[in-house]
């Protein structure tokens, strides 16, 4: 899959709760939250929909003939020609390979069936330690990819966020885009050019309230020649303008990942616990999680 077309996306969100009740900086170093998707379960939701409901998702005709022919098998295909030793550098296991080849070998199987049978690429989102203060805000994430996914173009990072001040009123938050970055870990197959570890700032959309990251998720050269993101890592910092003012963070961060190509989108919404994110053409249910840390970094609820 090269990198032309159109786009759509798969979605994991995640959303916080930060209250800082003390200027004493607070850390946590265990897991906060983790969220994990599959591709192709995604991609078969997708071309399960019917053409009315892909429409109401801003979906134009050629598009939605776009997936609803795309050919799963052949591209499934296609990779089991691969010799082992490029299928593991893709990220497949002996069993992952042994049964991507013999579900590929059954007469008349289907998309549906093969879906079931294979491991496909499966997308693990955490976020992992996490400081607050009533001046700063700053938390590390990670993704992961399990395998070289079959759809390899641009992906997306985004956050919005709103915060208040200890008598519940608006307080300006802004990243702070010299600390805040992603840097991405990419693996080449089949004598493709080595890509070495790349680092992305993040982009403010909003000053006060949402940023995004678009990062080169890898590209597919033909015969097994391919350079893809397996890891990825970073932090996102957000300061008061004006200092000692923050009492409650509402965060929402995401990760939107092309199923079919193109540049991919999103747009933010709502204020205080009800900011809102929404990428381009997505139809995957928002997963969203609510914690709340004190200042010294132990979960409230």
């Amino acid at each position: 899959m090269k990198k032309l077309g159109k786009y759509l996306s798969i979605v994991c969100t995640i959303c916080l709760m930060i209250s800082p009740i003390s200027s004493v900086n607070a850390k946590t170093n265990e897991e906060l939250l983790e969220y994990e998707i599959s591709e192709l379960e995604y991609f078969k939701e997708l071309k399960s929909q019917t053409n009315e409901e892909l429409i109401s998702k801003g979906m134009t005709p050629d598009q939605i003939k776009y997936i609803k022919n795309f050919d799963l098998i052949s591209e499934l295909q296609e990779r089991a020609k691969l010799s082992n030793e490029q299928l593991k550098v893709m990220g497949y296991s002996d069993n992952d390979i042994k049964q991507l080849r013999v579900s590929l070998s059954k007469k008349n199987i289907n998309e549906d069936e093969i879906i079931k049978e294979i491991r496909g690429a499966t997308l693990n989102l955490v976020l992992g330690s996490a400081i607050a203060s009533k001046s700063k805000y700053t938390f590390n994430y990670s993704f992961r990819w399990s395998s070289c996914p079959i759809f390899i173009q641009d992906d997306l990072l985004a956050a919005t966020w709103s915060a208040t001040g200890s008598n519940g009123s608006p307080v300006n938050v802004a990243i702070n885009k010299s600390s805040s970055f992603l840097t991405v870990k990419y693996k080449s197959t089949g004598g493709a050019p080595n890509m070495k570890d790349t680092t992305y700032k993040w982009n403010p959309i909003h000053e006060y309230r949402a940023a995004k990251i678009q990062f080169d998720m890898g590209y597919n050269m033909g015969s097994g020649m391919s350079y893809w993101t397996y890891y990825g890592s970073g932090k996102l910092v957000l300061d008061a303008v004006v200092s000692n003012t923050i009492y409650e963070v509402y965060l929402k961060f995401g990760y939107g990942h092309s199923v079919v190509t193109g540049t991919p989108s999103v747009s933010f919404s709502g204020s205080g616990p009800s900011i809102g994110m929404s990428f381009g053409w997505t139809t995957q249910n928002e997963e969203t999680y609510s914690v709340r840390y004190r200042y010294d970094g132990h979960k409230v609820s």
